[in-house]
């Protein structure tokens, strides 16, 4: 993982943990998005997102609040690895030494 003489992290290690953080936050704060699209999109008559909550879980149960879950993890992962790699790379570049 990392390299002993320098202490740099190797890329595929870089991508493989930016693909799980990105999998992970991804499919846990999909019920917030889909909470919040919702609101977004009936404007005068959201009632808050509790009410939203209930009416979503009450239409559709709780698979509900995941809906479009696969292509939001799917847009995440390649942004979370490339934004992990580029931080990791300046890093090395700026010789900044991480922990």
């Amino acid at each position: 993982m990392r390299d002993e003489k320098t202490g740099h992290i190797g890329l595929p290690a870089i991508i493989v943990a930016s693909v799980t953080a990105a999998s992970i936050s991804a499919g846990l704060t999909t019920p917030c998005d889909v909470i919040k699209t919702r609101m977004q999109a009936h404007g005068a008559e959201n009632t808050g997102v509790l009410q939203n909550y209930r009416q979503i879980v009450a239409e559709t149960g709780h698979k509900g609040l995941f809906k479009g879950v696969t292509p939001r993890v799917l847009i995440m992962m390649p942004l979370f690895a490339i934004t992990l790699s580029v931080y990791e790379l300046m890093q090395n570049m700026l010789g900044i030494k991480t922990v």
